[in-house]
């Protein structure tokens, strides 16, 4: 009972002293999901997980407490629980060695890209996790900020040099990608289908978008009157009743170094069989199969 009082102190006193705004101004939204851990014990989680939040909080950035019992794999929690990709996410996973140390990891997600940026460092003890002094911790978060930076610079460098070729005739062709769908195949002059792997085929229009940071994104839209077989990861019986009232799905793509499409998808996503599907994000990548020459 005096060692969790004394840790209870300690955390109260660590949480008072993290105060320092360390984000870049381009981090705007972040959605904390608290700390995953299968060596920890319930009391020392929450106690992280409420350090960590309330650094965060002290920061000049619109955070969002997205904690759940219900998180458990980040790769499809974090995109089946936010639709706006322009979000980052952060949570924490804390693992026991072999050597009986304890590593901590600080993971930030850009959504929009699907990229996880992560900080990783060794503690002779749990304890030590918690004792991080401020200065260390900011400098952590400080780096990972620095690489979400450097990162989208890269790619943004990417796109102005092939800002010329990057158009509806350059990325005509055949593509595959997704685990329903066979191929997509994409026309010049902004024009395509999908091929579905039920036999479904989905008539698409191809844009090309500029942002605000001089960014290029490809938006792909569903033409075609909406059908059910476009929703092959939905139960069929689902799919029947919801597809009709739905929005056509859209693609939201970058052109990456590796010359693949990678971005979200926004489509319907039943996030528990108890519940009715609902507009959700999804993380897709299609790779480029053949290149149409006429």
């Amino acid at each position: 009972m005096k060692n969790k009082v004394s840790v209870i102190k300690l955390v109260s006193s660590l949480l008072l002293v993290f105060n320092t705004p360390v984000f870049s101004q381009e981090i705007k939204k972040i959605d904390f999901y608290g700390v995953l851990s299968p060596d920890a014990d319930k009391n020392m989680i929450k106690m992280t997980e409420d350090l960590f939040y309330t650094q965060l909080s002290e920061l000049s950035i619109e955070l969002k407490d997205s904690r759940s019992p219900e998180f458990s794999n980040p790769e499809t929690y974090i995109f089946e629980s936010t639709t706006d990709p322009s979000q980052y996410a952060m949570y924490v996973t804390i693992n026991k060695l072999p050597t009986l140390k304890w590593e901590c990891n600080i993971n930030l997600k850009k959504l929009a890209s699907g990229k996880t940026f992560i900080s990783k460092k060794e503690y002779d003890s749990y304890y030590k996790i918690l004792m991080e002094s401020k200065i260390n911790l900011n400098s952590i978060l400080t780096n990972l900020l620095d690489s979400t930076k450097a990162s989208s610079e890269k790619e943004s460098d990417f796109l102005q040099e092939n800002k010329k070729i990057v158009s509806t005739d350059t990325i005509a062709g055949s593509w595959t990608g997704e685990d329903y769908i066979d191929k997509i195949m994409i026309m010049r002059g902004g024009r395509g289908f999908i091929i579905y792997k039920n036999g479904a085929s989905m008539n698409i229009s191809v844009s090309l978008e500029t942002t605000e940071n001089n960014d290029s994104v490809i938006n792909i839209l569903q033409t075609s009157r909406n059908n059910a077989s476009f929703y092959p990861e939905l139960p069929r019986k689902v799919a029947m009743e919801y597809a009709i009232e739905a929005k056509p799905i859209q693609w939201n793509l970058t052109l990456t170094k590796n010359n693949t499409l990678k971005g979200v998808k926004n489509t319907l996503i039943l996030k528990s069989p108890e519940l009715p599907p609902e507009e959700g994000i999804q993380q897709v990548e299609w790779s480029k199969a053949e290149q149409l020459h006429f």
